[in-house]
């Protein structure tokens, strides 16, 4: 589901950056002065990045190579207000995410990709590693969980550095809002919480991130539904289920050439029986403020077309493709 190499793209250079300071260059250093030109951090790095937010990148003993890459010496980041707020000790610092900053130690920076090295994580906020720079790879902190590799393996760690589930996982995704996550053994997925408990076993073949509570499971190349307390509410019997959208979602029929409707309730609110009208955005959706109406083609021809709403009830039939939809439904709006 999500892969372990980390690609940053960095903007570097000299150019007008921040709310407030702008990077300038005095004799061979880099500094930042103000609107009045007035420098608020003294000209004292080799080179300096753009402000991404609230920071940018410093250097000492760096410097950048072509496509604006850095190269050679120690990185660190500063804030606006010209604080040095990560330390200039690392060969790379990322950006900061919920006050967490990865950093490397021992990699090169080669088309696009710090390759090699080792991560791990220092918090701006407590101005202290919180996680040892000893991982082969490592995630984006979410919900206080980042996944780490190590020996090409996964591990989930808290804020605090600690296992929440120790590096002996295929792979593992982000924590989730609904602070669910999903760890992979001998090649099938399982659903974790954030507190390190398994809340199903190892049974899917594949898995997608979780939508109000509702992810997508693969099960014997039969696709359904499960919610965040791992309760199957729509078993696997679909070719494909797409993402959830106003409540509803497509999913396909067995030989992947109709369409249906399910809702979050793991209920088929329209059989699979239809194809779609614009088959670059999927059966066609429309909405007003308090209702759903989807547009379909039924596959065989002599059956025609169909305005069905979100609770698979047929509106209408027949209707052609150009048939305006303010004909049959007052103030609808486009909405793919």
């Amino acid at each position: 589901m999500n892969k372990y190499v980390i690609i940053i793209l960095l903007m570097l250079g000299g150019t007008a950056i921040g709310q407030s300071l702008t990077a300038k260059k005095e004799g061979k250093k880099w500094g930042f002065v103000n609107e009045r030109d007035s420098f608020v951090v003294a000209p004292q790095y080799d080179a300096v990045g753009d402000f991404v937010g609230a920071y940018t990148w410093v250097t000492i003993g760096g410097k950048v190579k072509k496509d604006n890459l850095p190269q050679g010496g120690k990185w660190g980041l500063i804030d606006e207000k010209g604080q040095l707020v990560c330390p200039i000790e690392y060969d790379f610092v990322a950006m900061p995410y919920e006050n967490k900053v990865a950093v490397n130690l021992g990699g090169e920076m080669s088309d696009n990709e710090m390759a090699g090295g080792r991560w791990g994580f220092y918090d701006i906020q407590k101005q202290q590693l919180i996680v040892p720079v000893e991982f082969d790879y490592v995630g984006t902190f979410n919900n206080d969980l980042v996944w780490v590799v190590k020996n090409h393996k996964y591990g989930v760690l808290n804020v605090f550095g600690k296992f929440v589930y120790e590096c002996n996982y295929d792979e593992a995704t982000d924590c989730y809002d609904n602070e669910r996550l999903w760890l992979k053994k001998d090649g099938k997925w399982g659903l974790a919480d954030k507190s390190g408990k398994m809340i199903t076993e190892f049974l899917f073949e594949d898995c997608s991130g979780f939508m109000h509570n509702i992810a997508w499971v693969k099960d014997k190349e039969l696709y359904g539904l499960i919610n965040e307390n791992g309760q199957i509410i729509l078993q696997p019997h679909y070719n494909k289920v797409e993402p959830f959208y106003n409540g509803v979602a497509n999913v396909w029929s067995l030989d992947g050439k109709s369409r249906g409707l399910v809702n979050e309730q793991g209920v088929e609110i329209a059989k699979p029986v239809y194809a779609t009208v614009a088959k670059k955005f999927g059966v066609t959706q429309f909405k007003t403020r308090d209702k759903i109406f989807s547009y379909m083609t039924h596959v065989n021809v002599l059956v025609g077309t169909f305005w069905i709403d979100q609770t698979g009830k047929v509106l209408a039939k027949g209707v052609k493709p150009s048939f305006k939809i303010t004909d049959i439904i007052p103030d609808a709006l486009w909405d793919f």
